[in-house]
């Protein structure tokens, strides 16, 4: 409990930072790059992986501020798995810029599953907060990011008995490409 906590609260003040920052300059620059990502991320808030798409939406001085939206699917696998998971991802990050094309990343993401065993369908919502590194090209190109990624449970249905509990040890590697504009 502490942890989410913890987590919401720096989360919260890294976007009023954001929010005051934007409200300062007299109009948002207009972003001089590829705003569109593709790329797949192992482990993270995708439990096991995720396929995603990233656009950057703002950009305030040379930070930006990007939303990410992904899916997953686990199978059912014996001696691996005791459900089916369907996910969406729906993480909104800002970047700041260590140069033209590194960035140290905080976000903040809220994922929905639908677990499906033979018996029911489950539900299990969670909140990831982020802290890691993106590299990503100026124009289209590589995309590279990796991060701490603690999974936090908000939701879990009763039937859940091992989801009711934050995994703290989830790192997340992703990889894609910057599509061109």
């Amino acid at each position: 409990m502490k942890t989410k906590l913890i987590s919401v609260i720096v989360l919260a003040l890294l976007f009023s930072f954001f929010h005051k920052n934007v409200q300062a300059q007299s109009a948002v620059n207009p972003i001089d790059r590829n705003k569109n990502t593709v790329y797949v991320e192992f482990l993270g808030n995708g439990i096991l992986y995720s396929a995603n798409y990233d656009r950057l939406l703002l950009k305030h001085n040379d930070d930006y501020f990007s939303f990410r939206a992904g899916v997953n699917f686990i199978p059912q696998l014996k001696n691996f798995s005791d459900y089916k998971v369907y996910g969406l991802i729906l993480e909104p990050n800002y970047l700041f810029a260590i140069n033209d094309e590194s960035f140290f990343e905080l976000g903040m993401s809220i994922s929905l599953f639908k677990l499906q065993n033979e018996d029911y369908p489950s539900n299990l919502i969670t909140f990831t907060p982020r802290i890691g590194y993106r590299y990503q090209t100026y124009d289209s190109g590589a995309f590279f990011r990796i991060g701490y990624t603690p999974v936090l449970p908000i939701s879990a249905d009763a039937s859940l008995d091992n989801f009711h509990e934050p995994h703290m040890g989830y790192f997340a590697i992703g990889l894609g490409y910057t599509l061109e504009n």
